[in-house]
């Protein structure tokens, strides 16, 4: 569902020591068009709020944790299907970027986790970036997969 940005124009009096701020609605070009706010009941809260988030929203992405650092289930969260999977990724993807330290299961084991590769923190433009792979080709060389 696509809303409309409201127009308003600020306006600031004062009197004194009094600041009065007011502001009016402008009217819209679309006279025809009617706007459609969101409902409760048209989606998650997520849906409702209408950004897209990044692995770097930590604060956002904690209140779907547990202190364990996995993420609580569908259930719990009241997040749509589509929501809780990118959720999912998101803190993994945050996991993988060293952005929750703190937060790891009982059973994890630092020294076979941070080998090689995987002691170096990781990096996403986007939540479905962790699974795409792209063929690139560079002169002169073999094929090969590049994440």
């Amino acid at each position: 569902m696509q809303l409309l940005s409201i127009n308003f124009s600020v306006f600031e009096k004062i009197d004194g020591n009094n600041v009065t701020v007011s502001a009016e609605i402008l009217k819209s070009d679309e006279s025809n068009f009617t706007r459609q706010f969101p409902s409760h009941k048209d989606g998650c809260s997520l849906c409702r709020l209408g950004v897209e988030l990044s692995f770097m929203d930590v604060l956002i992405l904690r209140q779907f944790m547990r202190n364990d650092g996995t993420v609580l289930p569908q259930q719990l969260t009241k997040l749509c299907t589509k929501q809780q999977r990118i959720v999912e990724r998101l803190v993994m993807q945050a996991h993988l970027s060293g952005l929750f330290p703190t937060l790891k299961p009982r059973d994890y084991d630092f020294k076979t986790e941070s080998e090689g590769y995987k002691a170096f923190n990781r990096y996403w433009r986007h939540h479905a970036d962790l699974y795409s792979r792209k063929l690139t080709v560079i002169p002169g060389s073999f094929y090969y997969i590049k994440r």
